[in-house]
C-alpha cells in the first residue's frame, strides 16, 4: 500500500475518473446529453462521490476523534466509516464541495476551450474516444495542479491555514471568472451541437 495519504489519494482519484468516465462514455451513447453535460454528471457528482469515499475509508491517515488528531488503522473500516458519516455534517464535507465546484468550473471551461481548439484544428475529429481522453487527462491535471492539496491539506485538515484559506478565496474567484468569461466565448464546434451547460 502506498505509504502517505496523497499517493493513496490519486490511487483512489485514478479508480475514480476511470469508472466516472465509463459512466460519461454510457451517458453519452445512451442520451442526448452533450459531452460537458454527461461530464458535468459522471465526472464531477458520481466521480467526486466515489473520491471523498476513497478518500476516507482508505486515503486519509489521522483523524480528528475525541478531541484530538488520531491515527487510525486502514483496517479499522469501523472508525473511519463512522468519521465518513459524521464528516458529512461538519465542514470537512462542505470544504470538499467547494473543491469540487472550484473543479467543476475550472474542469468544464477547460474542456470547452480544448475540444473547441482541437475542433477548429480538426485534430482526432474522426476519434470517437477523443474526448473522454481529454477528460480524462484534465481531470489529473487539475489533481496535480491543485486538487491534491486543497483536499489533504485543507478540506480534510482539522487545523486552520490562513494561507490555505487565502488560496481558496484566490481559487474561488479565478473559477468565478473563468466561468464568466467562458460564457462569453463562441458555442462550441461546427460539427457539434453544444449547449451550455450553466
Amino acid at each position: 500500500m502506498a505509504h502517505s495519504e496523497k499517493a493513496r489519494g490519486i490511487i483512489g482519484y485514478i479508480l475514480a475518473i476511470i469508472l466516472a468516465n465509463s459512466v460519461n462514455l454510457i451517458l453519452s451513447n445512451t442520451t442526448t446529453l452533450t459531452i460537458e453535460q454527461s461530464t458535468f454528471i459522471s465526472m464531477y457528482i458520481i466521480g467526486s462521490i466515489i473520491v471523498y469515499i476513497s478518500d476516507i475509508i482508505i486515503a486519509k491517515d489521522c483523524f480528528y476523534l475525541d478531541g484530538k488528531m488520531t491515527r487510525v488503522s486502514h483496517y479499522d473500516l469501523s472508525t473511519r466509516f463512522k468519521w465518513f458519516l459524521s464528516s458529512l455534517i461538519d465542514k470537512y464535507f462542505f470544504r470538499f464541495l467547494i473543491t469540487v465546484i472550484i473543479d467543476t468550473i475550472v474542469g468544464i471551461s477547460i474542456l470547452k476551450y480544448v475540444i473547441t481548439t482541437f475542433d477548429e484544428k480538426k485534430i482526432l475529429t474522426e476519434w470517437k474516444y477523443r474526448n473522454y481522453v481529454i477528460v480524462f487527462v484534465i481531470a489529473i491535471f487539475t489533481y496535480v495542479l491543485y486538487l491534491s492539496t486543497l483536499r489533504f491539506d485543507w478540506a480534510y485538515s482539522n487545523e486552520e491555514n490562513v494561507m490555505l484559506n487565502i488560496l481558496v478565496i484566490a481559487w474561488v474567484t479565478l473559477a468565478i471568472l473563468i466561468s464568466m468569461a467562458s460564457r462569453q466565448t463562441k458555442d462550441m464546434s461546427s460539427n457539434v451541437k453544444w449547449r451550455n451547460l450553466y
